[in-house]
């Protein structure tokens, strides 16, 4: 009696999921120029979540979400070629259409995502900003070129350089207040969790970033979403503006070992120089450093700690440079760590400037930045 009542209630189940309509999402694509057979990957954040192949110029992805997420498209390659190309977009449970061309595919066409057109709305608003900043940083390399390609720095780049990067701060400012706009026009869209990605820099205080994040409406903490944007805050504070800097080992020129902070002088501003000899962009800034060192070394101490695993190559680049300020280089700890590790580095250069009382005044400062900061700090 048992088996039988059991039975009926599976076959009723089953009735009930046969009638349901069916809530996934369902993308089509059709992308010109890509032969068949390529692979195509559909990721979210590292994660994938799917995989075909083109077939007669066309794949697709089905599936369901509980809850829209930003995710990308990767075209694997071409023809045989190297590599890939990939584009963006929202994933939410509806029929997406997606329509482009292999040799512009970073302005693939999308249709049927509710939470796609609001994006492209707020991109709208957003976009000739980043081109408005893009104009500007080609402006900035045609004022620093001269000292990159022609062998020295001139003080007659510092002028226009500070000019240029006034106007580049204050056209960032103009695009966080868009960001924070939409936001506040749109606290309860998860569309909003990939506006404020935007918004993440480490020349925010944390208590400018979790004012910001009050924005956003409560009925997004349940989200997924919510809480891959919370871990990120949490990282890019752990370097923030008035966070205190992280300490590393390090070894100095007469092969003495020590800590990054035996280094730096209390009750003054210090700056952080990771480089090494393998890296052309972080030794045309020498000339640079040089000149800063010159004129403001006896309130600004530099710090150069090079990230070179071999000490003679260290050696034979400072002997071919010559800067003149301190040089130190990283080396592991009992743990195997160092300044990488420390500061989360992918690549070089990275500077820090730290004030008096070992907190965090600015990353990334050089060329024209650190121009600007010099007359922020000492009115020069």
């Amino acid at each position: 009696m048992k088996m039988k009542h059991f039975g009926i209630w599976v076959a009723c189940l089953l009735s009930i999921a046969a009638c349901k309509p069916e809530t996934g999402y369902k993308i089509t694509a059709k992308i010109a120029g890509v032969e068949d057979g390529v692979e195509v990957i559909l990721r979210n954040g590292r994660d994938t979540i799917g995989s075909t192949v083109v077939k007669d110029g066309m794949f697709g992805f089905e599936g369901q979400v509980s809850e829209p997420f930003y995710g990308d498209i990767s075209v694997e390659k071409k023809n045989g070629q190297w590599g890939g190309k990939a584009f963006s977009l929202f994933v939410e449970n509806s029929d997406i259409r997606i329509d482009g061309d292999w040799e512009d595919l970073y302005k693939v066409k999308i249709t049927g995502s509710q939470s796609e057109d609001l994006y492209n709305a707020f991109r709208q608003q957003v976009d000739p900003l980043y081109e408005e900043r893009n104009e500007l940083h080609a402006k900035m390399w045609s004022v620093y070129s001269g000292y990159l390609y022609e062998g020295g720095f001139s003080e007659k780049c510092i002028a226009p350089g500070i000019g240029v990067e006034k106007q580049s701060q204050t056209l960032e400012e103009r695009i966080v207040k868009c960001r924070l706009d939409f936001i506040k026009a749109h606290p309860d869209s998860p569309v909003s969790l990939e506006v404020f990605d935007g918004v993440l820099s480490n020349k925010y205080s944390e208590e400018q970033i979790r004012e910001w994040m009050k924005l956003l409406s409560p009925s997004l903490k349940n989200l997924k979403g919510y809480r891959a944007l919370e871990n990120k805050v949490v990282e890019r504070c752990k370097l923030a503006k008035g966070k205190p800097y992280i300490d590393f080992k390090v070894v100095d020129m007469n092969g003495k070992e020590g800590m990054f902070s035996d280094y730096v002088k209390p009750g003054q501003y210090n700056m952080l120089e990771v480089w090494a000899s393998w890296c052309g962009h972080c030794r045309v800034e020498i000339p640079h450093l040089k000149m800063v060192q010159e004129k403001y070394g006896d309130r600004f101490n530099i710090i150069a700690v090079s990230w070179d695993k071999e000490d003679a190559e260290w050696r034979k680049a400072m002997k071919e440079d010559q800067p003149s300020y301190l040089q130190l280089r990283a080396v592991k700890d009992e743990n195997g760590n160092d300044v990488g590790t420390a500061y989360g580095l992918h690549g070089i250069p990275f500077s820090l400037v730290i004030d008096g009382e070992g907190k965090i005044v600015q990353q990334e400062a050089r060329a024209a930045n650190l121009d600007l900061l010099m007359e922020t700090l000492y009115g020069e």
